[in-house]
């Protein structure tokens, strides 16, 4: 018959576990990563609130009607992965967690899942006064006027219930759908 200190200390030994586990490739491969929160960056919003969160333009360019379109790039977050996360689990528990140190060590200390980050392109287009006209994916074609709806803007991860997943853009779509040269920053 145990103890009352020796199942204080097995209960204390099992919590400590569980939350060393908290960053563990298991865990967050099994949950994903939440990408960036853009929901407030909508038509009608200045371009300095955008700039402040996606960061500086790739590329710019504008339309034969004046309208300026800008090119950027999010991090939308790193989807689920159950299949690696359920082998992660299983070389833990073989390798006594020594698997947890390799991997960090191998992908340079960060999280392994990284390799698989999404970064998506958007397209938003700005009037005179470098307000929000509209947004579009990379590969949308682009209304001449610019505006657009409210932009649902995709992050994937477990965690984010009410967003979609997001897809992979390819790296040879078209930009912008007009003919207007873009100029590279």
């Amino acid at each position: 018959m145990s103890s009352r200190p020796g199942r204080a200390l097995r209960g204390t030994a099992i919590i400590a576990a569980l939350a060393m586990l908290a960053g563990c490739v298991a865990v967050r491969s099994w949950r994903g990563e939440k990408g960036a929160d853009l929901g407030n960056i909508q038509p009608g919003v200045k371009r300095s609130a955008a700039e402040t969160a996606l960061g500086l333009p790739l590329g710019e360019s504008v339309s034969a009607t004046g309208v300026r379109y800008a090119l950027y790039e999010y991090n939308a977050g790193i989807p689920p992965h159950p299949g690696d996360a359920v082998t992660a689990a299983l070389l833990d528990v073989v390798t006594f967690g020594i698997f947890e140190i390799i991997t960090y060590k191998n992908n340079g200390w960060r999280h392994p899942g990284e390799y698989d980050r999404r970064r998506i392109r958007v397209v938003i287009a700005y009037d005179t006064r470098d307000v929000i006209l509209g947004i579009f994916d990379e590969a949308n074609e682009l209304p001449p006027d610019g505006r657009s709806g409210p932009y649902r803007w995709p992050r994937l991860s477990s965690l984010d219930h009410d967003a979609p997943l997001a897809y992979r853009q390819s790296s040879t779509e078209t930009v912008f759908a007009y003919d207007a040269p873009m100029i590279r920053q």
